[in-house]
C-alpha cells in the first residue's frame, strides 16, 4: 500500500511540474552612468542577475561604483568603493561570491603604490595590502590555479643604477599572504611586463632597452621561466637590430602551444616605421625553434597581431590589423592568416569596410568564431566616430572561405562613439562595451542581454547589417635573424607592504537609460559546479529530467551544463559511485532568463543517504528512472525521510 501511494504521488507530481510554456524571454539594451562617469562594464551573474561597475570622478577623487541588476537590467543596490589617494580602482567578482578590488594608490610622498583588497559576499574585508617603495610601482593581478594571484608590473623604487624602472613580480596566496616578491633588473629600462601561467610554472616577459650598442634605439625581449615557488629555472633574451631589419617594437605574453611556447609582436626598420609582424616559437627551455617575420612586399601595408589560436592539427589561426599606409578612405582592416606548424603562410586575407576597422576573434563552443571590434567611416559627413562591429564567422580552415551564420556582419551604435564586442555565455550571445550616445556620463557602460538567433535585438533600430569585404594582405614570410643569449639578471626581494583600508558605502544607483527592449525567442541553459572537500569533482554523471531527459558529465573543473532547453521546470540530479550529494537534487524553472547558473552540489563519501526532504525522495526516484540508482536505494531514501 505504501509503495502504491508513493508511486501515485510521483506520477501526479511529474504531470504538474513538467508542463512547458512558450520559449521566450525578455531582452534589453541599456546604458548605465553617473554625470561624471568615465567608463564601466556589465556582466552576467548567477540566478539571472547582472553586475555593473562604473568609475566616476577625476584623478584622486575618482571612485568605483558596483551595482547588482535584476533580470531586466534595473539596479537593485549599489556600493561605492574608495580610499585616500586611490585612483584607477577595478573590481572583479570571485567564484566564492566575494569581491576583489585592485588598482593604484597615489601619494605625493611615495608615488604610486599597487593596492588590492578582498571582500566576502557581505562586503566584509578579508585582507588587503599596499605594495610599493619610495617611487612609483604599477601592475595588476593575474589569478592563478591555487586561488591566489600573481602581480606583474614595474618598480622605480629599487634601482641599482641609472635605469628608470625594473620588472616586478609579487605572488599572493588565497589567504592574502605575500608568498614571494622580487624585482628583476636587466638593462636601463624594463617595461611592458606580462605573466602567463603554464602547466609547470610561470613565464614572465618584458621589453628591455637595448644596451648592446650604447645609444642604439630599440629594445630586446627577456623571457624568464619560474616555478610555482618563484625560483628562476631559465632565462633568455632575444635581440634584433636595425641592420637586420628586426628592431623589436613589441611582444606578447608567451602562449603555451604544442612543443613549447609562442610569442608574437612587431619589428621596425627605423624610428617611426609602423613595422612588420614577428612570431617566435621557443621550446620548453627557451631555445628558438623557428622565428618568422611577415612583411609587406609592396611597402603599402603594416601589420599588427592581436591573437594567435592553435588549431587541433598544430597549425595556427592569426588575427590582427592591417594598416593601409596613405589611404584615407580605407585606413585599416582586420587581418586573418593561417600558418603552418612551422610558421609558413597557408592563406591570408583582410576583412573590413570603408574607413577604420579594428577587430579580433574568439572561438565559440560550436566550432565557429566571434569577431568583435569597432568600425568608423570618415567618408560621410557628419562623421560617426565609431560603432561596435561584430559577426559570427564560420571559417573553413583549409581554404580560408568565410560564411556568416547570422546572415551578415552587424554594427551597433548611434551618433556618438561606441566600443565593445559580443561574447558567448553558456551558448547565449551578449554584447557589452562603452557608449557616448546614451547615458548621462562622459562614457557610460553598455549592456545588451540577450541577442536573438540572428545576432540582433528584435526591432531595435540601432542594429544594422554590415558588409565585410574580403581583400588580399600583401604579406610574405621570411626567416628573421634574432640573436638569443642568456642574459645577466639581478634579483632582489623588494617592497614594503601596508594594510589597505578601502571604504565601502551604500551609494545612489546609477542612471539606467533604456535603449531597446524586446521579447526574444531562444533556448535556455542550466549550469553548475560539483565539489568534494572544497575541490572540483570531475566525472560526476548529472541527469536532467522534466521536459527532456539528458545526462552529462562534470569536467575537470567540476562544471556541467545543459543547453538548448525549452522553458519549463526541470530536476537536476548528480550521481557517482561511492559518493552522496547535498542536496540530492535541485528543481529549476527555466523561464524569463536565458542562463541559470549556480545549480551546485556538494559531494561526500560514506554516511547516510542525505534524504531529509520530500524533494530528496523525488530526486532519488528520478535517479532510479535514469538508471543511476536501484529500487532499494529509493526505498532506503524514503525510509530515511519518514524516520525521525
Amino acid at each position: 500500500m505504501i509503495k502504491r501511494i508513493f508511486l501515485s504521488v510521483l506520477v501526479i507530481f511529474s504531470i504538474f511540474v513538467f508542463s512547458t510554456p512558450n520559449t521566450v524571454y525578455a531582452s534589453w539594451a541599456k546604458a548605465f552612468g553617473y554625470t561624471d562617469s568615465t567608463g564601466g562594464m556589465v556582466w552576467p551573474g548567477a540566478d539571472c542577475n547582472y553586475y555593473l561597475w562604473l568609475t566616476a570622478g577625476e584623478s584622486t577623487s575618482k571612485k568605483l561604483y558596483f551595482s547588482e541588476l535584476d533580470s531586466l537590467g534595473d539596479p537593485q543596490w549599489t556600493k561605492v568603493v574608495y580610499g585616500t589617494g586611490e585612483n584607477d580602482l577595478m573590481i572583479t567578482q570571485l567564484a566564492d561570491g566575494g569581491y576583489f578590488v585592485y588598482g593604484t594608490k597615489t601619494s605625493t610622498s611615495t608615488g604610486d603604490d599597487i593596492v588590492w583588497e578582498k571582500f566576502n559576499s557581505s562586503w566584509v574585508k578579508q585582507y588587503g595590502n599596499t605594495f610599493g617603495g619610495a617611487n612609483d610601482e604599477s601592475g595588476g593581478p593575474n589569478f592563478t590555479d591555487d586561488d591566489g594571484f600573481l602581480i606583474s608590473g614595474t618598480t622605480e623604487s629599487y634601482l641599482p643604477d641609472g635605469s628608470d624602472k625594473d620588472m616586478l613580480l609579487v605572488k599572493v596566496s588565497s589567504s592574502g599572504t605575500i608568498e614571494w616578491n622580487k624585482a628583476i633588473h636587466h638593462g636601463l629600462n624594463d617595461w611592458s611586463p606580462s605573466i602567463t601561467e603554464v602547466s609547470d610554472g610561470y613565464l614572465f616577459t618584458a621589453e628591455v632597452e637595448n644596451t648592446s650598442v650604447p645609444g642604439t634605439p630599440g629594445q630586446d625581449i627577456v623571457v624568464v621561466k619560474l616555478n610555482k615557488s618563484g625560483t628562476i629555472q631559465w632565462k633568455q633574451i632575444y635581440q634584433g637590430s636595425i641592420e637586420t631589419s628586426t628592431w623589436i617594437n613589441s611582444v606578447s605574453a608567451p602562449q603555451e602551444v604544442t612543443g613549447g611556447y609562442l610569442l608574437w609582436g612587431s619589428t621596425k626598420l627605423y624610428s617611426g616605421d609602423l613595422g612588420d609582424i614577428l612570431l617566435i616559437k621557443i621550446n620548453s627551455s627557451g631555445d628558438i625553434i623557428w622565428q618568422k617575420k611577415y612583411y609587406d612586399i609592396t611597402g603599402s601595408q603594416a601589420g599588427i597581431v592581436y591573437r594567435v589560436m592553435e588549431n587541433t592539427d598544430g597549425t595556427f589561426l592569426l588575427d590582427g590589423l592591417i594598416m593601409n599606409i596613405g589611404n584615407y578612405t580605407d585606413i585599416s582592416n582586420m587581418l586573418l592568416m593561417k600558418l603552418s606548424s612551422a610558421g609558413e603562410i597557408v592563406w591570408k586575407k583582410t576583412l573590413g569596410g570603408p574607413g577604420y576597422d579594428v577587430a579580433s576573434l574568439t572561438e565559440t563552443t560550436d566550432g565557429n568564431y566571434l569577431l568583435s571590434g569597432v568600425t568608423s567611416d570618415y567618408t560621410q559627413i557628419p562623421y560617426d566616430p565609431g560603432n561596435i562591429l561584430y559577426a559570427k564567422l564560420a571559417i573553413n580552415l583549409t581554404s580560408g572561405s568565410i560564411t556568416y551564420p547570422w546572415g551578415s556582419a552587424k554594427t551597433f551604435g548611434s551618433t556618438g562613439f561606441e566600443s565593445g564586442g559580443v561574447f558567448e555565455y553558456f551558448n547565449q550571445y551578449m554584447l557589452f562595451g562603452y557608449t557616448q550616445s546614451w547615458g548621462v556620463g562622459t562614457l557610460n557602460a553598455l549592456g545588451i542581454f540577450y541577442l536573438d538567433s540572428d545576432g540582433t535585438l528584435p526591432g531595435c533600430q540601432y542594429f544594422q547589417d554590415f558588409t565585410l569585404t574580403e581583400g588580399t594582405a600583401s604579406l610574405a614570410a621570411s626567416i628573421t635573424s634574432l640573436a638569443s643569449s642568456i642574459p645577466t639578471l639581478t634579483e632582489r626581494q623588494v617592497g614594503t607592504t601596508g594594510t589597505l583600508d578601502l571604504h565601502v558605502d551604500t551609494a545612489t544607483n546609477p542612471t539606467a537609460t533604456d535603449i531597446c527592449s524586446a521579447t526574444t525567442s531562444g533556448t535556455y541553459s542550466i549550469a553548475g559546479t560539483i565539489t568534494y572537500n572544497g575541490s572540483a569533482l570531475s566525472g560526476v554523471t548529472v541527469t536532467i529530467s522534466g521536459g527532456t531527459s539528458k545526462t552529462t558529465t562534470t569536467d575537470e573543473d567540476g562544471e556541467y551544463i545543459f543547453s538548448d532547453l525549452s522553458s519549463g521546470t526541470y530536476i537536476i540530479t548528480p550521481g557517482k559511485t561511492s559518493y552522496m550529494f547535498t542536496p540530492v537534487s535541485k528543481q529549476v524553472t527555466a523561464a524569463s532568463c536565458a542562463v541559470w547558473l549556480g545549480v551546485d552540489f556538494t559531494a561526500t563519501t560514506g554516511g547516510g543517504g542525505g534524504c531529509n526532504t520530500w524533494a530528496d525522495v523525488i530526486a532519488k526516484y528520478n535517479q532510479y528512472v535514469s538508471g543511476l540508482a536501484g529500487w532499494a536505494d529509493v526505498i532506503s531514501c524514503y525510509s530515511d525521510y519518514v524516520t525521525p
